[in-house]
């Protein structure tokens, strides 16, 4: 059997208190991670150096979808923590994605959870009346760390 590099249009977003539209997202960027490294100087050798491992650092990650107008427990749960000015306690959630199967829907090719997750930016696209586009939203979220999931 020959492997294939997998689509990255068929995924599934959860959101611990979501409900099934709070997981309709048309896209999910920011799934990255770079290992920070320090340069320290040899002593008294001014041609070589050191390049030594600090920290790894997460990109933010980004989800994007046509803005819901209904009531949703995800846009609910980014309004209060963001609109309190930290008067509410924020509420890490861990949030999933995971590459679905094509050929099966149930499972999954790869999967990421994002521990400790909580929105820090939402923002809405533009309002443009020579464009009939669908109204973009889009939730930026930060997190302590991720776990992947291989296929399972």
């Amino acid at each position: 059997m020959s492997y294939y590099p997998p689509t990255g249009f068929f995924f599934s977003v959860t959101i611990p208190g979501g409900n099934k539209d709070d997981a309709s997202f048309q896209e999910v960027d920011g799934i990255s991670m770079e290992m920070e490294i320090e340069k320290i100087e040899s002593g008294g050798e001014s041609h070589r150096h050191y390049m030594v491992p600090k920290a790894v650092k997460y990109s933010n990650l980004v989800l994007s979808r046509g803005i819901i107008v209904a009531n949703s427990p995800f846009a609910k749960w980014c309004m209060d923590s963001m609109q309190s000015g930290l008067m509410n306690k924020i509420e890490p959630k861990s949030v999933s994605v995971k590459l679905l199967d094509p050929e099966d829907s149930s499972s999954h090719l790869a999967g990421w959870i994002f521990h400790n997750a909580y929105p820090v930016k939402w923002s809405v696209s533009k309002f443009n009346a020579q464009q009939a586009e669908i109204l973009m939203e889009n939730i930026e979220l930060t997190y302590s760390y991720f776990d992947y999931q291989p296929k399972g």
